[in-house]
């Protein structure tokens, strides 16, 4: 009896082998012949499984091995990428200067207020001796007119919708030619009709 189970276990497991091969081209048939709309059911080990039919039409556009290729190395059937649009609209200053990385910016309007910027530099400049007057009370630095620093990023449009285009660096150190000397170093955001270029 053992022997005879072990033998009707064997035969079984040889039959499910053989029937999940003869599924095999069924299943590849079901995928290259027939509408879209009809459905194959195979049962294989008594669990139904649904293929659909692709119609003709998708197998005539399905074309993976194509050796035709036009004269600009594309394939046949491949649609010609979008050419991007390389022309970046310069962005310019009331004076009709482009702002550019490296360049000189100088403060042109009055009563713009610097916020990030650390407590000791807080406060504003006095008009006569052009000297900074700390006020650790005040929540911003009064930028004067002619304070400069350099341009260290320029938003473009067509790659950012800012508002703030031009990125500005102030250092105390540098570029005193107006007799403003930042209190500390800081970056701040300018709209284009904020600052000039200085050339």
């Amino acid at each position: 009896a053992l022997m005879m189970s072990r033998s009707c276990g064997k035969i079984r497991s040889q039959m499910a082998l053989l029937l999940a091969f003869s599924t095999i081209p069924t299943l590849v048939g079901a995928f290259l012949v027939g509408p879209l709309s009809s459905f194959t059911e195979i049962r294989a080990n008594s669990r139904p499984m649904t293929c659909i039919r692709p119609s003709e039409t998708h197998i005539a556009s399905f074309s993976p091995f194509v050796s035709e290729v036009e004269g600009d190395g594309l394939l046949a059937n491949e649609p010609e990428p979008e050419k991007a649009d390389s022309t970046i609209e310069p962005i310019m200053d009331q004076n009709g200067r482009e702002f550019e990385v490296g360049n000189i910016a100088r403060v042109s309007m009055e009563n713009l207020r610097a916020f990030q910027v650390a407590k000791s530099g807080k406060g504003a400049f006095d008009a006569t001796n052009k000297q900074f007057v700390p006020n650790p009370e005040s929540p911003y630095l009064l930028l004067p007119v002619g304070l400069r620093g350099v341009i260290t990023k320029v938003y473009h449009s067509e790659e950012l919708s800012a508002n703030f285009q031009i990125q500005v660096k102030f250092d105390p150190k540098t570029y005193l030619e107006e007799g403003f000397a930042a209190p500390v170093g800081f970056t701040m955001h300018f709209a284009p009709d904020e600052v000039d270029c200085v050339v």
